[in-house]
């Protein structure tokens, strides 16, 4: 199962696409990162992006899948998950820069990205230690 193995891993993140109502939410369809996993449980920690609006909550993985598992109305496409890891994206791109000859410019946006993912990655809270 990706939640558990993503859960175990100190290099893995995974990013869900899912629909709000299925979770008794307002809005419709969001995206945010998993903090953890219960197994005792069988809960997800959904750690959502808009926190002004619903802080980190759990879920039973089974309403997880049932609120990833629905049809985005504006694309006519199925929502998922991402599974994101750690590379050597940086390193690659600042060798282009400094061999190539690439514009920093076009490569800031991928930095900033690759930190901000680096950042949910490494995270220490106590639910996930």
């Amino acid at each position: 199962n990706d939640v558990i193995r993503v859960c175990k891993s100190t290099n893995e993140v995974m990013i869900l696409s899912y629909y709000r109502p299925t979770l008794n939410q307002s809005g419709s369809g969001h995206f945010s990162p998993i903090g953890g996993y219960n197994s005792n449980k069988d809960l997800v920690l959904i750690m959502d992006v808009a926190r002004f609006k619903y802080p980190p909550h759990w879920i039973p993985l089974s309403l997880l899948f049932d609120s990833i598992n629905t049809i985005d109305i504006d694309s006519n496409k199925s929502r998922g998950y991402i599974l994101l890891s750690k590379g050597d994206g940086i390193i690659n791109k600042c060798n282009n820069i400094c061999i190539n000859g690439e514009n920093d410019d076009d490569i800031n946006d991928n930095i900033d990205m690759t930190a901000q993912i680096d950042s949910i990655i490494n995270h220490s809270c106590e639910n996930c230690r």
